[in-house]
């Protein structure tokens, strides 16, 4: 956002100037409204079942977003958050020791999502270790 939009965000026009911006362009209602905040770093569980995680590996990059939805029906786990790439592709679950207050703020209707902060080949099992963010 430009200095002459948070001028103009921050009230000399009145009601409308918040309108004003999204309607340009300048700020979504989503940033305008809403603020990032870091809750934990994990590591991607159950890469090693993701059947085509090398051909994945390659299109992973550090910082890109990774996209959480909830499990609750996963015979193995119901606080279960599977974790999807930018291309919508699984590339594994939140861990189980480290899910069960991030399914209860989604289950809230709270919006959870992560960054690839690190990815390494260790042996056969691709290691991708995510920050976990909530935007409110």
């Amino acid at each position: 956002m430009s200095d002459k939009d948070k001028k103009s965000l921050a009230g000399t026009n009145g009601a409308g100037s918040l309108s004003e911006l999204i309607n340009r362009g300048a700020v979504t209602a989503f940033d305008a409204f809403g603020r990032e905040i870091f809750l934990i770093k994990v590591h991607v569980a159950g890469t090693t079942h993701v059947r085509d995680i090398r051909d994945i590996e390659p299109t992973l990059n550090v910082g890109d977003k990774v996209n959480f939805v909830r499990d609750p029906e996963n015979p193995y786990d119901e606080k279960a958050i599977a974790m999807f790439e930018k291309g919508g592709r699984r590339i594994g679950f939140v861990p189980r020791s480290q899910n069960e207050i991030l399914a209860a703020l989604m289950d809230a209707g709270k919006l959870i999502y992560a960054e690839v902060a690190d990815k390494e080949f260790v042996d056969d099992w691709l290691k991708i270790t995510v920050k976990v963010y909530m935007h409110d």
